[in-house]
């Protein structure tokens, strides 16, 4: 099974004809203070508790989730929901949606591969049509890029009109076009980054990482981060293959999602994994997606989800895209890369 991180406050749907929503909780856990709430999209909201009760009064274009603390989602709709919270425990009085996630999950227990659980999300749309529900399960399989790119489209042109137009079906239909950028036999998207270069060797710390760096070379971009797990299993197995083939013309450029602007952990982690002989990237805003005109290779490469891998031949052309550390991952990467090297 390979194994990812998905980055889900990356997702930065735009508000339109937003509606009044009403949100009257109580908070079994907390007595007082103030916490922050996200709505879908990774917008913030301020939560005054007090006496254990908290109110929300905001404004939404149609029906999205609400996250508080790391408790379960709480779904929402432009009308007023009664949420109370005992330690890990949700219940929502007021919302469908909810009640459809709560179905949803009761039939997702059995499911065992991404096949089921599509042919789970078809058969839930066409018995609750309206409901949002299988367009937000939906996002999760274009972010793993577990299925075919044809059943992921049709999945998506299930949706009624009214679903694909809400937030998170437009969040659908824009990972799907961003994904389309990176097919193989795409050229790949340009990127120019002064973040590159790690900067504690002794090397010009103004040094420009661009795509043409790489001109003639088979490059692998592995986008990581020095917290993800899953990421930093894969290194030993790059940086073995590395040594091997990189006098044949492969090359490696390892981009950090340092979301938390920690520069010293970056730093630390790769001096830790030894991988200081090829270039590396912090993306410091990497989590914004929708910047106008960004020259951010995570924005470019439109990245959901981590480890990631974008190999990419000498003549600039994409040859794939992987996501998550697994032994077939790995194999398969490395078949492409040696075929690869055999062209000149």
């Amino acid at each position: 099974m390979k194994k990812s991180i998905i980055l889900l406050f990356a997702l930065i749907p735009l508000l339109s004809f937003a509606k009044p929503f009403k949100v009257i909780g109580y908070y079994a856990n907390k007595t007082n203070g103030t916490i922050i709430a996200y709505l879908y999209g990774n917008r913030k909201l301020k939560v005054v508790i007090k006496n254990h009760r908290f109110k929300i009064i905001d404004d939404i274009p149609s029906t999205t989730a609400l996250y508080i603390d790391n408790l379960p989602t709480i779904w929402i709709e432009p009308t007023t929901q009664y949420v109370n919270i005992n330690k890990d425990h949700v219940t929502v009085k007021g919302s469908k949606t909810q009640d459809e996630s709560i179905l949803f999950d009761s039939l997702r227990k059995d499911m065992k591969t991404p096949e089921q659980y599509a042919q789970l999300i078809r058969t839930f749309m066409s018995e609750h049509p309206s409901s949002i529900i299988p367009a937000y399960e939906l996002s999760f399989l274009i972010i793993n890029e577990e299925l075919k790119r044809e059943e992921l489209l049709s999945l998506f042109q299930s949706l009624t009109e009214n679903v694909k137009q809400s937030i998170i079906g437009e969040e659908c239909k824009k990972s799907l076009d961003k994904q389309a950028l990176t097919l193989p036999g795409c050229k790949a998207p340009y990127f120019s980054s002064t973040e590159g270069s790690p900067y504690w060797l002794d090397k010009d710390p103004r040094h420009r990482v661009t795509l043409d760096d790489y001109k003639g070379k088979v490059l692998l971009i592995d986008f990581w981060a020095y917290w993800c797990e899953p990421c930093r299993e894969g290194i030993p197995v790059w940086k073995e293959f590395y040594n091997q083939h990189h006098q044949d013309g492969f090359e490696v450029l390892a981009v950090n999602n340092d979301f938390d602007m920690n520069k010293g952990k970056w730093q630390k982690a790769i001096k830790e994994e030894g991988t200081q002989m090829w270039h590396q990237i912090n993306c410091l805003d990497s989590w914004n997606y929708h910047k106008q005109d960004s020259t951010d290779i995570y924005a470019k490469y439109y990245v959901q989800a981590i480890p990631r891998y974008v190999l990419i031949d000498r003549n600039g052309i994409v040859l794939g895209t992987w996501i998550g550390s697994s032994e077939h991952n790995y194999s398969e990467i490395k078949h492409q890369i040696l075929e690869a090297l055999k062209k000149i």
